[in-house]
């Protein structure tokens, strides 16, 4: 969460620290102003480089008053780069009056020109929060709300009085302040457009060409993925919308437009190709891009799906960090129901992952389908080819899809595919978990070292289980996150 602080310190003296403390210690616990070193009244910026020093996610901009406030969106876009705004009042304190300020601005009003200000340049009135001292009758707070109202303003912020002793003070800021920092949408967006911003920075990383069969101009191709990102990083509003599963929906299909017919996984060669997360974020790609194209995938997307999606999609695009989340990943990995780093670990080493059981289950739906076809070798059946075939099909259980694309992670990982022609497809109420592994004669292994006729398990035998295994791995960490999502 970014939040631009406005506050002149007046009156406050040497109880900065303390102030600060107060008012985000719940949401930046580790943040920590000392006096004599942090003179926040004369380096207003040390604030942010010690919240970053302090929290992985969150940032505070301070401004003094109207000339910091200037230089502020001098430098930024503020419905982009800010999610909350706290807004004091009276901004006459350590004021440079030498300074040029518009006409009528008074100093002490000045919270009011910059709020009238934030909604002409279009951020949200329910974004904005008013922190006064001086909250009572005649005072600063009272003038404000009299002008929005004398000016016909349909919103009047929500204001926090400054004084700590007041039940109405920094105690219900702090309530406040961590209500936004709950809101998934908010994650969402900040973790889309922070991504967008960082990937515009790394452009020479793309990898995309692989994927395509008429590959672009080095020069085209980055153009094209800026625009691409600069529409992604735009698509949602500030503040959640009554429908924003119509703006999910929107936007993953604007994700996965990419994926048209010139986009495949069938098209990488060579390293690119062996390697497996290429090969399994390209068909969760392409698999979604055909769902959207053919409105099969008319589930509504929550949070922690687009979230999946949109990674999976800048993972597939860009080379990135193999041995870390992004720091973008890492917030919206937040999003997830995810599962501990011991759990995980123990589902690794005693290979209890159930693979074999979900291969069965989407085995069993596809047979069922009234346009399979005989000539389809069922004993050959690749996951993610079924899955596709199943989104085209409005009998399929909607849940059951929906889970799908997150296993197509795991199953591009290892191919599965019935050895014995005369046996019948295994049910997922045939294999207990403790004989997972004794069905080694239905499912062949195909991978990097062609080790045939392993439990499936077994994939993870090869330089991969060393990645799934490596607690400090991209690998780890994201499988561990989706891990529930999928099973």
């Amino acid at each position: 969460m970014n939040i631009l602080w406005i506050e002149d310190f007046g009156k406050v003296g040497s109880g900065i620290p303390a102030m600060v403390s107060s008012i985000f210690k719940s949401t930046i616990p580790n943040l920590i102003i000392e006096q004599d070193i942090h003179d926040l009244k004369k380096k207003p910026l040390l604030l942010l480089e010690l919240c970053k020093e302090a929290h992985p996610f969150h940032e505070i901009h301070l401004c003094r008053h109207y000339h910091d406030f200037k230089l502020f969106l001098d430098r930024i876009d503020i419905k982009q780069d800010i999610d909350t705004i706290l807004l004091d009042l009276n901004l006459s304190e350590g004021v440079n009056k030498n300074l040029e300020v518009p006409d009528n601005y008074q100093h002490d009003k000045g919270g009011l020109y910059i709020y009238n200000h934030l909604i002409y340049l279009g951020f949200s009135a329910d974004k904005i929060v008013i922190l006064t001292g001086e909250a009572g009758k005649g005072g600063t707070l009272e003038s404000f709300e009299k002008a929005c109202k004398d000016t016909l303003m349909s919103h009047i912020p929500q204001s926090f009085d400054k004084n700590e002793n007041n039940e109405n003070g920094y105690e219900k800021l702090r309530v406040w302040l961590k209500e936004q920092e709950s809101i998934s949408y908010s994650t969402l967006r900040r973790g889309i457009i922070e991504a967008c911003a960082f990937l515009k920075r790394n452009l020479d990383k793309i990898q995309f060409n692989e994927f395509l069969k008429e590959k672009k101009e080095p020069d085209e191709l980055k153009e094209n993925i800026r625009d691409y990102l600069e529409t992604l990083e735009k698509f949602l509003p500030l503040v959640e919308p009554e429908n924003k599963s119509r703006y999910y929906k929107l936007f993953v299909r604007t994700l996965s437009h990419e994926w048209e017919d010139n986009a495949n996984p069938k098209n990488l060669k060579g390293d690119v190709q062996r390697e497996k997360l290429n090969v399994a974020f390209g068909w969760i790609m392409k698999t979604v891009r055909n769902g959207m194209a053919h409105n099969s995938l008319t589930q509504d997307f929550d949070e922690s799906s687009v979230a999946f999606l949109f990674i999976v999609a800048m993972r597939s695009m860009f080379k990135l960090n193999k041995n870390a989340l992004e720091k973008y990943e890492e917030l919206l990995c937040s999003l997830f129901s995810s599962c501990s780093e011991i759990d995980m670990k123990k589902k690794i080493t005693e290979k209890s992952i159930p693979l074999i059981e979900n291969y069965a289950k989407a085995k069993e739906m596809f047979l069922k389908l009234p346009k399979f076809e005989e000539k389809d070798n069922k004993d050959k059946l690749e996951f993610n080819d079924m899955i596709h075939r199943l989104l085209h099909n409005s009998k399929i259980d909607i849940n059951e899809i929906n889970k799908n694309l997150f296993q197509i992670f795991w199953f591009a990982l290892v191919e599965i595919k019935d050895t014995k022609s005369n046996e019948k497809a295994v049910e997922a109420t045939d294999i207990s978990k403790n004989d997972i592994l004794t069905h080694t004669s239905m499912i062949e292994v195909n991978y990097t070292h062609k080790i045939q006729k392993e439990a499936c398990y077994q994939i993870f035998d090869s330089k991969l289980y060393e990645s799934l295994s490596n607690q400090n791995s991209f690998l780890f960490h994201f499988s561990r996150h989706i891990y529930n999502h999928s099973f």
